[in-house]
């Protein structure tokens, strides 16, 4: 499992990758009939990527089983007003997903709102005009009073990564110390080793080597994982995007600030004291472990088998869960 883990992981990886960019570069279109007694939506809406909008002007007939090119009817009701709440009817032979429902409905929304908008006398420039953006540069004060740019962001992430890398790895192998230590007294093998070794020697045997096999594991299923998931990652992204494409978007503003954020928040998390912060998690990660590996090896240690740990388990676990839980808190 040591080895299988991180192929399983990046296969894993590798198939959402692989899915995702195949539902995200599909050219299915959906050919739409709009039946508008009203005339408000024709020649006013605009289609959504991959989806036509056609009326009923263009076809003799709109039945949908004679004629194959069409997808879908939506019929608007012969008597809405635009003041009134919009309900129209959708026919299809299909189904219809979720991601084109909300596609249609916000295509007939914008209409109506730009409508309202000329009732009222107000334009779209003049709405966009009343919003302004609004950034928190955030700065934390030294004890010498110099100042120093932080991000609360970077901060809660880190300090939650790390809260989760301790309570998974307390629970994974503090277990597997209390079935270790049930296993021994099942086989009888403690009497053997209790009569030349002490009771402390055994315990801190027991939790120690586990947790050395225990971070080895680790160890290698963060390298193995980072390695796999990046060359699958590069791999699929590769086959499946278009360099032109890639060039495009490359030059779009919107990337551009994109990547100003990211190089923001990277050196943001270069400006922590990186030294200090790994110090403080390994002091917790490794006294945290060992006080809860004792705990958990006097469990195995006062019951016959692993059926009867249930009761002694919770309290034990809420404490740990409750440690966890305000790790997410921002102090």
């Amino acid at each position: 499992m040591t080895l299988l883990t991180p192929l399983l992981i990046a296969a894993f990886y590798g198939v959402i990758i692989w899915v995702s960019m195949s539902q995200s570069t599909s050219t299915e279109e959906l050919n739409l009939v709009i039946v508008d007694p009203t005339n408000i939506f024709e020649a006013e809406i605009e289609e959504p990527d991959d989806i036509n909008f056609l009326f009923e002007t263009q076809f003799t007939t709109l039945d949908l089983a004679q004629n194959d090119s069409l997808d879908g009817l939506i019929t608007v009701p012969s008597n809405f007003e635009i003041a009134d709440k919009l309900d129209i009817k959708y026919e299809s032979e299909g189904s219809l997903s979720v991601n084109n429902k909300s596609r249609i409905e916000r295509a007939f929304k914008e209409v109506l709102r730009e409508k309202k908008l000329k009732q009222v006398g107000v334009s779209q420039s003049t709405i966009d005009s009343l919003y302004t953006s609004v950034s928190i540069n955030q700065f934390k004060v030294e004890e010498d009073g110099t100042t120093k740019k932080s991000n609360i962001g970077i901060n809660t992430l880190l300090g939650m990564a790390f809260a989760f890398m301790i309570y998974m790895f307390i629970f994974l192998y503090g277990v597997q110390v209390m079935k270790g230590v049930i296993e021994e007294k099942t086989n009888r093998i403690v009497e053997l080793i209790i009569s030349t070794v002490k009771p402390f020697q055994l315990m801190m045997g027991k939790v120690i080597g586990i947790a050395l096999v225990g971070l080895t594991q680790l160890l290698i299923w963060v390298l193995l994982t980072s390695v796999l998931t990046g060359v699958i990652g590069a791999i699929v992204g590769l086959n499946m995007t278009d360099m032109d494409a890639l060039q495009t978007a490359s030059n779009d503003p919107a990337l551009q600030n994109l990547n100003a954020d990211v190089l923001e928040n990277v050196t943001a998390l270069l400006n922590l004291p990186l030294a200090k912060i790994f110090a403080v998690f390994l002091f917790f990660f490794l006294a945290g472990y060992l006080f809860y590996g004792a705990l958990f090896a006097a469990i195995g240690s006062a019951v016959d088998s692993e059926t009867d740990t249930q009761q002694f388990m919770l309290p034990i676990t809420l404490p740990l869960v409750f440690s966890f839980a305000i790790s997410f808190q921002s102090w």
